[in-house]
Formats: C-alpha cells, sequence, structure tokens
C-alpha cells in the first residue's frame, strides 16, 4: 500500500521501533468513566474527560524520565545486536552485491535528507499473491492435461485446488481457535454450540480433503 512506504515509522529516520499504540491506551481509563458521563449534559461531560486526558497527560510527562530510561535500558543492547547482525549480513553480500549495496545506501540517505526524492522502499513491481499463483497453476494443468492421454487422478480436485483448499481450511483451523481462545469460560450454551457445530463441519472437511490427498501423495497414507 502507498501509504505504508510513504509514512512507515519503520522508514523513518530516528523514529525507531514503535507500536504506534500510545493514543490508544487512555481508553483503559476513560472507559469506566463512561457508567458517569452519560448522565451528563455536552458541556459537563466534555469538561470531566477533559480534566481526565489532562490528569493521564500530567502522570506521563511527569513520569517521562523514568519510562525513557527504562526503554533505553532495553534499547541499546537490541540496537547493538541489530546493528552487528546488519553488519554482518551486509558483509556478506559485498562480495557480491556491493556496487548495488553502496547505491542503495546512497538512495536511502537522499531520501531521508530530503523527502522529496525518489523513495527507495517504494514497491516498483507487482507482488505475487496466491490468487495469481491459483491462476497460473490452473493454467499449467490445462496445458499438461491437454499434452497428455492419461486420465484426471481426480475429476472434481485437482492438485492446485487440493493445494489451495488446503490453505483455506489452514486458514479456517486458525479462526476457529482464536475465536475459541476468545470465547474462553464465558461463552453460553448457544455460543459454545456454534463452535462446536463449526468445529465438527471442519473436521468433517478435513478428513475429505485428506482422502483426496492420499490419491496425489501415496506416502501420507502409511503416516
Amino acid at each position: 500500500m502507498e501509504c505504508q512506504w510513504k509514512y512507515s515509522f519503520n522508514y523513518v529516520k530516528g523514529v525507531a521501533r514503535t507500536d504506534g499504540e500510545a493514543p490508544e491506551r487512555a481508553w483503559s481509563t476513560l472507559n469506566p468513566v463512561a457508567s458517569s458521563t452519560k448522565e451528563m449534559g455536552p458541556g459537563h461531560r466534555r469538561d470531566t474527560l477533559d480534566d481526565l486526558i489532562g490528569d493521564s497527560n500530567w502522570k506521563k510527562f511527569i513520569g517521562m524520565g523514568t519510562t525513557i530510561l527504562r526503554k533505553l535500558i532495553e534499547a541499546i543492547p537490541e540496537r547493538n545486536e541489530h546493528q552487528e547482525d546488519l553488519e554482518e549480513f551486509e558483509h556478506s553480500l559485498a562480495g557480491q552485491y556491493g556496487g548495488q549495496l553502496a547505491k542503495w545506501r546512497e538512495q536511502v540517505e537522499a531520501w531521508e535528507e530530503d523527502a522529496s526524492q525518489p523513495n527507495p522502499f517504494e514497491i516498483k513491481s507487482n507482488s505475487i499473491t496466491q490468487a495469481s499463483i491459483q491462476l497460473q497453476l490452473a493454467k499449467d494443468e490445462v496445458i499438461e492435461a491437454a499434452a497428455s492421454d492419461v486420465p484426471p487422478t481426480h475429476t472434481d480436485i485437482s492438485p492446485s485446488v487440493l493445494i489451495s483448499s488446503g490453505l483455506e481450511l489452514e486458514e479456517q483451523q486458525q479462526r476457529l481457535r482464536n475465536d475459541i481462545e476468545e470465547l474462553g469460560l464465558r461463552g453460553t450454551d448457544q455460543q459454545n454450540a456454534k463452535l462446536q457445530q463449526r468445529s465438527n463441519g471442519l473436521r468433517n472437511r478435513i478428513d475429505a480433503w485428506g482422502a483426496v490427498q492420499t490419491l496425489y501423495i501415496l506416502a501420507v497414507a502409511s503416516l
């Protein structure tokens, strides 16, 4: 995305690593106040929120020295470690790609000094997507089938379909696992029943996928 290579903190000189979530953390303090402010008029509500946010900012300000010191103690050794890794990596490339490394460094430094210069982090080629790979595999299968007299192993599920459906099943497993962990022990019978039904349906689809997998990968049957 264009906004990523233009504004990402990872590429801005001097910003270093940040999660960018500091403005969001105030909600942990403000959320409990909703039970009080919902009964207030607009002016009173705004004044109350201003007081709370001002208090939060003051505590952050007077504690900044301690906070920065704690982060520096953690960051300096990690910075040294990453610097050593970078130097080792660049040294391994210097023999074959020394000219490209020097050119890349010049481009980065020029962009850091003047943002109007070409951004070296801009992606100028189309990235490979899962959909494009699936399309290419499907086209290859058509060409291969036209040049062969051997009937297909499975009439409905080709090797590329098997691979893509396996990836989809893996993604569904992860989503189900996340939903189960998020619900925890707080779920109602209805919520638990829906999760169990999803789990049962997913298990049936995995078993059906595994049966087709053994047609293409015979060694799987012995596992």
